[in-house]
């Protein structure tokens, strides 16, 4: 049997025994959610459910860290062989399926009521508000990550069910109204957004991906959620969430 990469020289910071049996869903295994696995991967997480419906192209190798011979490949196979290799005794599920459709949800629901904590790196809205709804029902922790539109800054939030409100109540009751918040999803192609695209690039958006940001500004909100979730796993409970709790006496839970 293959050895898994040594954890020795963050053993002080990182107790594996606390990690063993974990499972994490990861929803989104883009340009945000890959680095976020990588990182939670090396730190020793073995279990996992990856979920994501496209492949590699070449035009994601501009921020995705997939290399040329991935370009074909499922998302999520493509981070189930970074994760194998860095731990070959690691069990790794891919589910390749949009869950926004009817039977997407419910594969997404099977697979978070496996996990012990969820990571959501989609990039639209309807598919955050869908995961936050399922991790809500479950009362499963969840980091939720928004990249705002070009890059630079984001959003990393996490759901601590009993603790913290979800997602869905801090985007409708936040007082502060982020660039992204103000859009439909994060590829639309909206007045707005045009009128930045003009006034500020001299360029028209792309139908496609639009205003999209540098991988090196993606990956700060992605390492910010994989940093937030990690003591989530390691069960270090209110003395590690309530560094990032803020004041929630203003947001009420959803029933």
């Amino acid at each position: 049997m293959e050895q898994p990469a040594s954890l020795s020289r963050i053993a002080h910071l990182v107790e594996p025994e606390l990690l063993k049996g974990k499972c994490v869903v990861v929803v989104g295994l883009g340009s945000g959610g890959y680095p976020s696995v990588q990182h939670l991967a090396m730190f020793g997480v073995q279990n996992w459910i990856l979920i994501d419906r496209d492949t590699l192209g070449a035009e994601n190798l501009e921020k995705h860290p997939g290399m040329r011979r991935d370009i074909g490949k499922m998302k999520t196979e493509i981070a189930q062989e970074w994760i194998l290799d860095r731990n070959p005794n690691a069990q790794v599920e891919c589910i390749n399926t949009d869950i926004t459709l009817e039977e997407g949800r419910i594969e997404l629901e099977q697979a978070i009521k496996k996990a012990d904590a969820v990571l959501c790196c989609t990039d639209n809205k309807n598919s955050r508000l869908q995961t936050n709804r399922v991790c809500l029902e479950l009362k499963v922790p969840c980091v939720t990550g928004v990249v705002y539109r070009t890059g630079f800054g984001g959003d990393a939030f996490l759901f601590d069910p009993g603790r913290s409100a979800c997602f869905d109540c801090f985007l409708s009751q936040a007082s502060e109204v982020s660039l992204e918040r103000m859009m439909d999803s994060s590829k639309t192609t909206a007045a707005k957004e045009k009128v930045l695209a003009s006034a500020r690039y001299g360029r028209e958006v792309d139908p496609k991906y639009g205003l999209s940001g540098l991988s090196i500004d993606i990956q700060f909100v992605s390492l910010l959620m994989a940093r937030m979730l990690l003591p989530v796993l390691m069960d270090a409970g209110k003395n590690f969430t309530s560094l990032f709790s803020g004041d929630y006496e203003n947001l009420e839970q959803k029933e």
